[in-house]
């Protein structure tokens, strides 16, 4: 597109991906966000600029606070996303508490993978280590997520929350953040600006057009645009006022001062390409339905970056003399508990996954169709329900209907749309090799999530109060909401009542020689394609109700269903395809050992289900219940 200058960028691991594609085509690039220190610790550039500083600084200064709040913290947890920013959070936050806290144990440390969503398991795992503080540089759904999931079990009242992101949820969900959680904003943005007239204007014109204040991401693009504003004005007026090369904007660039709504930004490291800014932390405390901060503490910005040329690692342990030397003391819960809380974690999920996978199975098995559409009803479930079930509780209704307006909002959405899918566009297609009915339930797949975003657009959609409304129950010393029952139930219901609709009903009987042979079926008078049309509207109905049972649970958002797709072949793949029990059982086992990586093994997490997979597959190629299929001659 022959710009000038590239402005942009989120997620840490996109910028180390892409900061030395930038140096090689010469194109001058500032990176807005990213948090990991390092794209510029671990290499040199003469195009690539960051004008938002890394996650050391919030980091340190979180353990800094810390050590002056609670001098004699024992122990310290962490849930962070598993990739460059989440690991490097998490290193110079242990790090740095083991160098502030020497004799302070580290329970856990839970790495899940990238706005993974589902967070019971996690949940229970840091309640269960019982540490004075959990550490998460979560942000965005993840962050939502885990808010939601976490409030009603008394994540964050039992332990202290360390939120280095957390103001970005400060204004939605205010109710779920509890009093005295400190919470970071990535630099003195939010509610640590500064009062000054540049603030007033950013904040004053933002929030005219936005409706909400801004957050830190805001005020971190705001002051990238300024850098390149101000480094480029600087190499004009170094270049005789004529339009200057990058090369040039590049030179003024380095080891730049400018002021931005935040305040300060001074291009001090990296070579002068990277920027430290002061930063703040305060606790929170809701007032009036408003999370306003108290004890705020302003840390300068030498305290709390590394100086030029020394890695952060590095800064943070030569800064104190005595090594950290981590306790051995355990304060575990005994094995009968921490084995009650694997098991029920592991139920819960499992209960989630065969929610949401069982109408692939079954669509599968009647009219063999691997049918990726299903992430897509999924999708449309939670929409539709987080949509009504928000205007019902919004109105005033009774709240205990709205676990019938989540059901309902998943029926109507699915009795409009999957008839219209199947009518229109599928039944044209049965006689098509299954790759390419594949291919277009794919191609309808990205048609209705373009089609999510026409709709709903892509701010996310919140209705927690469903999850809290219940209360919650006890096992294990362990806090669980009751709402999680309703999936253990729903999933119960929804495997006994297709169990027994095919083998004790004249329909499923019909149904069953429908799998054996479509063929010979219609032959014999049975209206085929009326059960295909129902099979797929029913299975999709079934993806849809897990999405709108889920919504309560996590944030809404765009793309909200990809990762269901994954993790429905994934179980029906285990169980054998079209195999009902076996989706029971994959559920289970995929749900078990998912429970039990966390528990012991978080590091693996990321790869146990399709290990099991795999494993599975290696001894069982068509799946646990595969059934011998007829072979027409």
């Amino acid at each position: 597109s022959n710009v000038d200058v590239v402005i942009g960028y989120v997620s840490s691991g996109n910028c180390l991906a892409v900061a030395p594609v930038a140096e090689e085509l010469k194109k001058l690039t500032n990176f807005f966000d990213c948090g990991t220190p390092r794209i510029f610790e671990d290499g040199s550039y003469k195009y690539v600029f960051r004008t938002s500083p890394t996650a050391t600084m919030d980091n340190v200064a979180a353990a800094l606070y810390l050590k002056g709040m609670a001098p004699d913290m024992k122990s310290i947890a962490g849930i962070n996303q598993n990739y460059a920013w989440g690991q490097d959070s998490w290193a110079d936050f242990e790090a740095s508490v083991k160098q502030l806290f020497p004799n302070a144990a580290v329970k856990t440390s839970q790495m899940p993978k990238l706005f993974a969503g589902q967070f019971n398991t996690e949940i229970s795992t840091l309640l269960g280590e019982n540490a004075d503080v959990i550490h998460s540089s979560f942000f965005d759904g993840d962050l939502e997520a885990l808010l939601l999931q976490g409030a009603p079990r008394g994540l964050f009242k039992k332990s202290r929350g360390v939120l280095t992101t957390g103001e970005t949820a400060m204004h939605r969900l205010a109710a779920q953040i509890p009093d005295g959680t400190l919470l970071g904003a990535r630099g003195p943005f939010g509610p640590y600006a500064p009062k000054s007239a540049l603030n007033t204007w950013f904040v004053n014109g933002y929030e005219a057009k936005h409706r909400v204040p801004p957050n830190y991401a805001s005020y971190q693009m705001a002051q990238a645009i300024l850098g390149v504003k101000t480094a480029w004005e600087k190499a004009q007026a170094a270049n005789g006022g004529k339009r200057p090369t990058n090369e040039q904007v590049g030179a003024a660039f380095e080891k730049l001062t400018f002021e931005g709504p935040g305040g300060k930004v001074q291009m001090a490291i990296g070579k002068g390409h990277q920027a430290i800014m002061e930063t703040a932390y305060g606790l929170t405390k809701l007032v009036n339905g408003r999370i306003t901060m108290e004890n705020v503490r302003r840390f300068p910005a030498e305290k709390v970056n590394p100086p030029e040329g020394v890695k952060s690692m590095d800064w943070i342990k030569r800064g104190f003399k005595s090594p950290a030397k981590q306790s051995t003391r355990s304060t575990a819960p005994g094995l009968v508990e921490h084995i009650a809380a694997v098991v029920v974690d592991g139920v819960i999920y499992s209960a989630w996954l065969f929610i949401a996978a069982v109408g692939m199975t079954l669509i599968y098995g009647v009219m063999k169709i691997v049918n990726i559409t299903h992430g897509s009803f999924y999708a449309l479930g939670a929409y539709a329900a987080a949509s009504l079930t928000g205007a019902w509780l919004a109105h005033g209704y009774p709240p205990m209907l709205s676990y019938a307006v989540l059901l309902a909002a998943a029926v109507l959405v699915t009795l409009i749309v999957a008839p219209l899918i199947e009518r229109g566009l599928l039944r044209f297609m049965y006689a098509r090799d299954e790759v390419v009915i594949l291919l277009i339930t794919y191609a309808l797949f990205l048609i209705l999530e373009d089609t999510i975003k026409l709709v709903w657009g892509v701010d996310p959609y919140f209705i927690a109060e469903p999850y809290a409304l219940l209360g919650s129950f006890e096992i294990g010393g362990l806090s669980y909401p009751t709402y999680n029952l309703i999936l253990v139930g729903l999933a119960l219901a929804s495997g006994g009542g297709l169990a027994w609709l095919l083998s004790s009903t004249r329909t499923g009987k019909l149904l069953r020689a429908v799998i054996h042979d479509p063929e010979v079926s219609a032959a014999m008078g049975v209206n085929v394609d009326r059960f295909y049309l129902v099979t797929f509207t029913f299975g999709s109905m079934l993806a849809a109700i897990g999405g709108a049972f889920t919504a309560p649970t996590v944030s809404v958002v765009p793309g909200l269903g990809v990762e269901v797709v994954v993790l429905s072949f994934a179980v029906v793949v285990i169980g054998g395809l079209g195999s009902l029990p076996g989706a029971a059982l994959g559920a289970i086992i995929v749900g078990l050992a998912r429970s039990i990586s966390i528990h012991y093994m978080p590091q693996v997490e990321l790869f146990v289900i399709y290990f099991v997979m795999a494993l599975v597959l290696a001894f069982r190629p068509r799946g646990l219940f595969s059934l011998a299929e007829a072979r027409k001659i």
